[in-house]
């Protein structure tokens, strides 16, 4: 006969509630097969509470295939947003003087907010908002999608993607 403080998984059972739930529990242990359900049904719930994988896919892109990505990545963005504009500021003052685009983008501080990723992107659109610049290469990469026209002018470059932003809820 099996250890009445194991399950026929060998896991024990025996600690969990008081007394009296202990002894209810073995009882349903009696026969194998209830045994192997509530068995199944343990490592089944246990794995998916622990089961890292699932969660951080729940995490990272469960958010991206709904319409409220946008509010997922504006509380994200939140914590980026000190770092984020100490970046947007060197960046601005380290190429001011700069009129290439090309090397306006080479930036350290330019391609640091790049590295921040998805989280970055409503900050992106609130800076290209308020302040215009050239955000748009740092968008494009962010974003990996382009809702501008390739002959649009910078105006109507910014205007396309506050469209955007708005219709995907990553800006007011």
């Amino acid at each position: 006969m099996a250890n009445p403080n194991t399950n026929t998984c060998g896991k024990r059972f025996f600690r969990w509630g008081p007394r009296s739930d202990r002894r209810e529990r073995a009882k349903d242990w009696g026969s194998s097969d209830s045994g192997r359900l509530i068995c199944q049904e343990w490592s089944d719930e246990v794995k998916a509470v622990y089961d890292a994988e699932r969660r951080v896919r729940e995490i990272f892109d469960a958010p991206t295939k709904t319409q409220g990505s946008g509010i997922f990545l504006r509380s994200q963005a939140d914590r980026l947003r000190p770092e984020f504009s100490v970046l947007a500021d060197q960046w601005r003052n380290n190429t001011r003087h700069l009129s290439l685009v090309s090397k306006k983008i080479t930036d350290p501080s330019y391609l640091r907010i790049i590295g921040m990723g998805k989280p970055a992107l409503p900050l992106l659109l609130e800076v290209l908002r308020d302040k215009p610049s050239h955000w748009f290469a740092a968008l494009r990469a962010v974003a990996n999608f382009d809702p501008v026209n390739p002959e649009a002018n910078p105006s109507e470059a910014r205007k396309a993607w506050l469209d955007w932003g708005k219709s995907e809820g990553y800006i007011d």
